[in-house]
């Protein structure tokens, strides 16, 4: 089985790195992540990054909060 996806959660507005988390499956734009507080944040744009062998080596979610 792969090694989970590293991906970073940024704040949309304040471009604050929230959190760090690690999938199976990476999620999709529009998709809902919940932090371990509670705290609901919809996924506006997903990006990826290399590493210096041109593999991804980690994406980058953009987030925005999300009302209960």
């Amino acid at each position: 089985m792969p090694d989970p996806l590293k991906c970073y959660v940024v704040a949309e507005e304040s471009k604050e790195a929230l959190f760090e988390s690690h999938f199976d499956l990476l999620p999709e734009v529009g998709d809902i992540l919940i932090d371990h507080e509670g705290n609901m944040f919809q996924i506006v744009k997903r990006l990826h990054h290399l590493n210096s062998r041109g593999w991804i080596d980690h994406y980058t979610l953009w987030v925005r909060s999300v009302e209960r």
